[in-house]
Parts: C-alpha cells; sequence; structure tokens
C-alpha cells in the first residue's frame, strides 16, 4: 500500500480495513446454538488453513485467498517475500471510525467516480448530485436515531 511520510521520516501504510464481511446470527433465529457452533468451526485457525490449502490444491495459486483466521494465514504456502509484505500491511490496518451513514458516504463517492470514469460525466456534477443523496440519507439517520 502507498504510505504517507510522517513528520518523523517513516512512512505510514495505513488502511481502513483488510475485510469487508461479517458473520452474524440473526436474534429470531431457531437455531442460535448450530449457528454460533458452525461459526466457531468455520473461522477457526485449522478449518481455515485446510480449506486455503484445499482451495489452492484444486484451483491454484490464483485461489489464494485473505482467511478469516489471521493465525491460518501463516501456514498456508506463500512466499516469504510476499508473506512479509502481507504481513506488514495486515499489521498496519486500522479499523475506520463507524459514524452514522458512514456506509452510505462511501457508497456514493464510489458512484461518483464510476460516473466520471466510466460514464465521462463531469467531475463535478457527479460529485454534486452524490453529496446531496449523502446529505439526504445522514438527515434521515439522524431523524432517525434523535439527533439534532
Amino acid at each position: 500500500m502507498p504510505g504517507t511520510r510522517q513528520a518523523d521520516g517513516t512512512v505510514k501504510h495505513t488502511v481502513g480495513t483488510t475485510a469487508a464481511t461479517a458473520d452474524i446470527i440473526l436474534a429470531q433465529s431457531e437455531k442460535q446454538d448450530a449457528a454460533w457452533q458452525f461459526l466457531k468451526w468455520w473461522s477457526s485457525e485449522e478449518t481455515q488453513t485446510r480449506y486455503g490449502r484445499e482451495l489452492e490444491a484444486i484451483l491454484g495459486m490464483g485461489a489464494r485467498w485473505n482467511t478469516a483466521n489471521v493465525n491460518a494465514f501463516y501456514p498456508l504456502p506463500w512466499d516469504a517475500r510476499h508473506e512479509r509484505v502481507i504481513k506488514a500491511q495486515m499489521d498496519a490496518a486500522e479499523e475506520q471510525m463507524i459514524v452514522l451513514g458512514g456506509y452510505f458516504t462511501g457508497r456514493h463517492i464510489i458512484n461518483a467516480w464510476n460516473r466520471v470514469c466510466i460514464n465521462n460525466e463531469n467531475a463535478r456534477d457527479a460529485l454534486e448530485k452524490e453529496v446531496k443523496d449523502i446529505n439526504k440519507e445522514l438527515q434521515n439517520k439522524r431523524m432517525e436515531f434523535g439527533l439534532e
């Protein structure tokens, strides 16, 4: 990941997140205990390592993936040089602060980017349209949660 030079001369390679998915168990599920047992098994180091190895054995190196368990990454057959780079990036990950409506903001920034790069729209027009949508959603969330 490209970085930003800090005042002390070091380069900060921080990324906002390393994962984009999550597992949940719904409150109304009649099988919450079974779901929890499955999630514990699925995300375990042993299962994730085995899955990663089997996936690569069947589909080749192109099937390497971001394991759900950080410890499951290390037993996989990564080249030592690649492993060092990936490990450094994992160490540089910092979760972004969760804010009301934040999911909406990121989505619409991407929408504006796509409208400019793919549809050749004017950048200012595309961004202004998305900002209006973002502001409308943020206002709706503030009302929904009783915020000023």
